[in-house]
């Protein structure tokens, strides 16, 4: 009887292993390209009037561009074939720089406060997610106004196709999940349980 319990939960694990992998890479389709990013370059002038610099593949991983920004932002929205949307995130448009109280010598006095002034930012580089089927990236302001719109279909962008074995990188990457790189993805074991938990 104890030897049947174990086949059991032998089994069971099996079961909850192999229904883990169909989970994690059940969205493989749609997945971005591993260890890859779509660099867009954008020159802004001092009326926030945008201008395309550059659009390219980089061999780097993409941005967090998942900012809580309540101010001088772009949207970014990355387009598939359908008009469906892949990826959005924000970017600064500006940033500040503060000036703080200071010792005037020459007057033996302290200038009290703080004065920031808003800097506009002459370029703004992103690297975004790359999705094979993206076809369109929007740069929108904060009234979500679309300041820019990139038709990458314009652009030969080439594709790594090379499958790396990355495992041991401390990144859990697309390609991999806890079955097939245990040391990199064994966070999702236990975001799995948790998700299976009633």
């Amino acid at each position: 009887m104890k030897y049947l319990k174990i086949v059991v939960i032998f089994i069971i694990l099996l079961i909850v292993i192999f229904l883990g992998d169909l989970f994690f890479n059940s969205d493989k389709g749609d997945a971005p390209s591993i260890h890859q990013a779509l660099k867009i370059s954008v020159l802004q002038d001092e009326n926030y009037q945008l201008r395309l610099n550059d659009v390219s593949i980089a061999d780097t991983y993409p941005s967090n561009l998942k900012l809580d920004l309540d101010s001088n932002y772009y949207s970014i929205n990355l387009y598939g074939e359908k008009d469906d949307l892949l990826f959005e995130g924000k970017v600064a448009n500006s940033t500040r720089m503060y000036t703080e109280s200071f010792v005037n010598s020459s007057l033996k006095s302290i200038e009290e406060g703080s004065v920031s002034a808003k800097i506009i930012l002459p370029e703004i580089t992103v690297f975004l997610p790359l999705y094979k089927k993206a076809v369109k990236v929007n740069f929108l302001n904060e009234q979500k106004v679309v300041k820019l719109s990139v038709d990458l279909t314009k652009y030969p962008l080439k594709f790594n196709s090379q499958k790396e074995n990355l495992c041991g990188n401390g990144i859990c990457d697309t390609n991999e999940n806890f079955i097939n790189c245990f040391k990199d993805c064994r966070v999702q074991l236990s975001e799995f349980f948790k998700k299976a938990a009633p």
